[in-house]
């Protein structure tokens, strides 16, 4: 029988230890790796789940505002308004003339105190 050569053997130890060692490190550095991109894809998940739900609730907001055509009939309806105001400025600056002429010919009592 032969004899077992120890100082080879403890050699061929080391060296596999060293290579176990060696995947262990690749092991605990690839999954901390991708603990950090699991972690850094669900919160980046979370956050677009928060601007889904935001969304959705300016979306329903949106709705319920006048369009282009609201808006239109709008402009019109003030632009009426703003034309019947302006009749009505200047049926009161004729109304007001005329009180002053009526006020003028009362106090000088028909034109006798002239």
């Amino acid at each position: 029988m032969e004899q077992i050569d120890w100082g080879v053997a403890r050699f061929a130890f080391d060296v596999l230890q060293v290579l176990f060692m060696a995947g262990v490190s690749v092991y605990v550095w690839w999954t901390g790796r991708t603990k950090a991109t699991q972690a850094a894809i669900d919160a980046a998940h979370e956050r677009m789940g928060t601007i889904d739900r935001r969304l959705d609730g300016i979306e329903g907001e949106i709705k319920h505002l006048p369009g282009h055509n609201d808006l239109a009939e709008i402009y019109r309806k003030v632009n009426d308004v703003d034309k019947t105001l302006s009749k009505l400025s200047g049926e009161l600056t004729g109304i007001n003339r005329t009180l002053n002429l009526i006020n003028d010919y009362l106090l000088n009592q028909g034109g006798k105190n002239r």
